[in-house]
Order: structure tokens, then sequence, then C-alpha cells
């Protein structure tokens, strides 16, 4: 009895050790991220937000597998709706199309819309920042 005891655990531990895990790994770009900065990348100095500026660039990145998924979020004057993205090696990152209201954009928001299109690379400073760039500037963002 006690043998059959133990070959019916030892079963149920191997069963058990072959289950898909139903958890959703996250990527290290999934999360809330304001906009506080633009680099130049050739010539010119940093971009920081005006004070004149009421509203923030805020986007939220949801990824659905370890190379796709999607952000929306709101600039200054507008939403953000659903947009998709896709990860590539060494951090490469594309997004083919920006859906979003097109109301009387401040500047701030302006660097955001222009850039995000030309993403190429994501990168983390030491900090934890997230580096957009995109060709000519880089886009910063601080995770909230």
């Amino acid at each position: 009895m006690r043998q059959l005891f133990l070959l019916i655990a030892l079963v149920c531990t191997g069963f058990m050790s072959c289950v898909k895990s139903s958890t959703k790994s996250q990527l290290p770009i999934d999360g809330k991220w304001r906009m506080y900065g633009v680099i130049d990348n050739f010539s010119g100095p940093d971009i920081i937000k005006p004070a004149s500026v009421t509203g923030d660039v805020d986007i939220t990145f949801i990824s659905a597998t370890p190379t796709t998924g999607s952000f929306r979020g709101n600039t200054p004057t507008n939403q953000i709706f659903e947009n998709a993205y896709t990860i590539g090696d060494n951090q490469s990152i594309s997004i083919p199309a920006l859906n979003m209201t097109k109301i009387a954009e401040t500047d701030w928001g302006n660097w955001f819309v222009l850039g995000i299109l030309g993403a190429r690379v994501y990168s983390f400073s030491a900090d934890g920042n997230l580096y957009i760039d995109t060709g000519r500037k880089t886009l910063v963002f601080v995770r909230l």
C-alpha cells in the first residue's frame, strides 16, 4: 500500500511539472511611461517639457508576446488610441502607425508624435529610464 501511495505521488508530481504556466511574462518595456525629455542625437540641445504646457505625454506599453504588443496613452491635448508595436533583435522597435485624436497639439506633444513613428531602438538607462531612438532624436521616458 505504501508503495502504491509513493507511485501515485511521483506520477502526480510528474504531471504537475509538465503543466504550462498561465502567467504571461512581461517585457521590460511594459508599463506606464511619461516623456520628460527629447535629445537631439546630432547637434542640438536637449529639450525638456516647457513649464507652460499643463499636460503630459503618457504612454502604456502592454506586451502580447515576446515580440509584439500595443501601447496607448495621451499627449497634452490628444488621446492616443491602441497602436501596435513590434520588437526585434538587439532591442529594435517598430511602430508602424499612430492612431490618435488630432486637436491642436502642443509643441511638446508634437515632439512625441513626430518622433515615435521613427522609433528604431529602445534602451534603458542605469536608473531605469526608457530611451526610444528615432534616428535624429531620442525620446526619454520615466516609469510611472
